[in-house]
């Protein structure tokens, strides 16, 4: 049976769909109105051939990411545009980044074949012309993703070459570099945590309109200062809607002699097994520059799930660096029994995470499959400050205590810690940061 809604009828559904955006809005951050209304636009109104911009909007499940870097051989030294384009149709923009100057390019892109490709803004118009053409990826020639999969790898240098793929230029409007200042590890930059950036808005983008997220500011790793080689780097992992911005009372307090501190910088919203992949590729591409020998992870909520998951990787892998120690902050290791009421299917769906947030979902079935390596430290630190008497068992404000506490996590753990927190106020806690500064000095006592 088809069903076909008269203009009335629409204009009733999406004055509906408005009053519930905002009262949702109010709650999550208003970045949660783009993504439901291109959502909407697509379900109610149909498309036989819907946009790339439109798919990686209202359905970033079904996107993945591509990465690579930009080596440059020309003396033309203008803003390089990486686009990917679907291999059937050259014409059409399925993503693009924006440099500044050579270096790592990401992008958010449905499944699909495409093939990437680079031009120069050499007049600077704001369109890539045919004669702006200076290079492809050529080996692969095409690329073919699937959906919540992450491929690194992809190089490849800019030259004078003049045999363009296209048949007529491709009008596409340059916006901003797309860190818009930012410079990562990667670029051999620094941060400032008081950026504009780092500040909630953003954090609420990352949850809720993941492309808008990706196409302003990439995901990376990011330090408070250039890499020193004769500082061991702490990698702070930020949770649910969080920004670098969370761990500024952490980063104040350690040892700057010694150490020094990184942070990953990446839209919660995603899949986590997505998110996991991303910080191996990127922590790949960081040591591959910089050759840094140790690495300590600290990871707040969602943050510890990713963390083990991505230290799963690292395991079954050739290990190009020490990692020492793991500490976790408040991470639900059984999930959140919020998380299983979120609709999977409808005009108001919840990020693609919390499907792995769901207790007994297959990534929290999964997350203890695999051991941790020999000789390695993990630190299990958690709050039980309640503020909902009616929980079952306990919770730290926002987290139960039986996933906090999940066995799996507890018998891997050099040491469970509680504190009298919640599960924002332990990432500020004097008390929790000197038991973390002395979580460090035992592990170099031991080194």
């Amino acid at each position: 049976m088809r069903i076909i809604c008269s203009k009335s009828r629409l204009h009733v559904l999406v004055k509906v769909f408005l009053v519930v955006s905002v009262i949702i809005a109010l709650l999550t951050g208003c970045s949660y109105l783009k993504m439901t209304y291109t959502k909407v636009k697509l379900k109610l109104v149909g498309s036989q051939d819907p946009k790339p911009q439109d798919i990686k909007q209202a359905f970033p499940a079904k996107c993945g990411v591509l990465m690579g870097e930009v080596t440059d051989r020309t003396n033309r030294h203008q803003s390089i545009i990486i686009v990917a384009s679907p291999s059937q149709n050259a014409n059409i923009i399925a993503d693009y980044t924006v440099l500044a100057r050579p270096g790592p390019y990401l992008l958010f892109l449905p499944e699909g074949k495409y093939r990437i490709i680079a031009f120069k803004d050499l007049n600077n118009n704001q369109v890539c012309e045919e004669n702006e053409f200076v290079g492809q990826l050529d080996r692969p020639h095409t690329v073919f993703i699937v959906a919540e999969q992450v491929i690194g790898g992809l190089d490849f240098e800019i030259t004078e070459n003049k045999n363009n793929p296209f048949v007529s230029y491709t009008d596409l409007k340059i916006t901003s570099p797309m860190t818009g200042g930012l410079n990562s590890l990667e670029q051999e930059g620094s941060i400032n945590l008081e950026h504009i950036f780092f500040s909630k808005e953003y954090g609420s983008m990352g949850l809720w309109n993941i492309a808008s997220f990706i196409k302003k500011l990439g995901i990376n790793i990011f330090g408070l200062t250039p890499y020193d080689p004769s500082k061991v780097p702490i990698l702070f992992i930020h949770g649910s809607g969080g920004t670098p911005r969370d761990w500024e009372f952490f980063a104040e307090k350690i040892d700057n002699e010694k150490y020094q501190a990184w942070f990953f910088y990446y839209p919660t919203g995603l899949r986590l097994q997505t998110i996991a992949d991303l910080l191996y590729e990127k922590l790949s591409v960081l040591h591959s520059r910089i050759q840094f020998e140790e690495l300590i992870i600290t990871a707040h909520s969602l943050g510890g799930l990713i963390a083990r998951r991505f230290i799963d990787r690292y395991g079954a892998n050739k290990k190009a660096f020490n990692l020492k120690l793991f500490v976790s902050l408040a991470t639900p290791w059984a999930g959140v029994d919020s998380a299983k009421r979120a609709p999977e299917k409808g005009l108001f769906q919840y990020p693609p995470a919390w499907r792995d947030l769901a207790p007994g979902s297959p990534f929290i079935m999964d997350l203890f499959q695999k051991p941790l390596p020999p000789h390695f430290g993990f630190y299990l630190l958690f709050g039980y400050q309640s503020t909902n008497m009616l929980v079952n068992g306990g919770d730290d404000g926002t987290i139960a205590l039986q996933s906090l506490l999940d066995h799996r996590a507890q018998s891997e753990a050099t040491k469970c810690i509680g504190f009298n927190e919640n599960h924002a106020s332990i990432l500020f806690s004097e008390e929790v940061v000197r038991y973390y500064q002395s979580i460090l000095e035992s592990v170099d006592g031991h080194t």
